[in-house]
């Protein structure tokens, strides 16, 4: 489990890491930063056993906040690590996959959740150290929110924005990071949508996405969509799921 702690902190956030028994027992925490705000956003257990965390930091390089990658062993013991970003630019790292020939691909937002943010997509070897870099963005609000892995190409989910926002799957090649294609999905005019999830299947790959709008009421209304796809890029299986809630609900 991977997020943040001010418990034993000064006040700022540290990151944290925890493995947990399959009775939801702790095993071991480990906590992980510098002086200011650090928090992580994803783990993945990589092939060694240990455990590769994403995430971002104030505390190291840019203290507008960069991304920040943590490599551990199995015990939750610091390998390495490293941060990645701008001058006075707000980076935050998304997800990360491990490769076969034991580097990463990460996924991270540049002035995240702002109208001028773009998406970044970064390949590193097994040490940290940056191969290639691509940045997507198309002029107005621009954001990956997952990645996936499959055979010699990895997949990026998000959202791109011209008048609203529009999901976007792309597919580029590993050892590049050309694109072979961008799709776009829409559910309806006048709606927002983006792509929330991917994930590799035994024949192409799953996603989901989400449209939302707000009315008038303050009500949200959201379709969420699962699509399965094949490696050539047809739909197979689409399942959707109607939402509708106040914003001022109980939990």
């Amino acid at each position: 489990v991977a997020g943040r702690t001010t418990s034993g902190t000064t006040g700022d956030y540290d990151a944290v890491l925890l493995k947990l028994a399959e009775d939801g027992s702790i095993q071991w925490t480990r906590r992980y930063g510098g002086n200011n705000d650090d928090v992580f956003s994803k783990v993945k257990q990589t092939t060694d056993g240990g455990y590769i965390c994403i995430g971002t930091t104030k505390s190291f390089g840019n203290s507008q906040g960069e991304v920040w990658i943590v490599k551990t062993d199995a015990t939750g013991t610091m390998v390495w690590a490293r941060h990645y970003g701008k001058p006075d630019i707000y980076i935050k790292g998304k997800e990360i996959v491990q490769l076969s020939d034991g580097g990463f691909m990460f996924i991270a937002n540049e002035a995240d959740s702002t109208a001028q943010s773009n998406a970044i997509i970064c390949r590193i070897d097994a040490a940290g150290l940056i191969s290639w870099t691509r940045v997507f963005d198309h002029g107005n609000e621009d954001g990956f929110n997952s990645i996936a892995i499959a055979g010699n190409d990895v997949y990026v989910a998000g959202f791109a924005t011209v008048d609203r926002k529009d999901g976007i799957l792309m597919r580029m090649a590993i050892v590049d990071g050309s694109s072979s294609y961008l799709k776009k999905y829409v559910r309806q005019i006048n709606q927002d949508d983006e792509l929330i999830d991917v994930e590799p299947t035994q024949d192409g790959i799953s996603f989901g996405s989400r449209s939302y709008f707000v009315t008038p009421s303050n009500s949200h209304i959201s379709n969420l969509v699962l699509f399965k796809m094949k490696s050539d890029g047809s739909i197979y299986f689409r399942r959707r799921a109607d939402v509708s809630f106040n914003q001022y609900r109980p939990e």
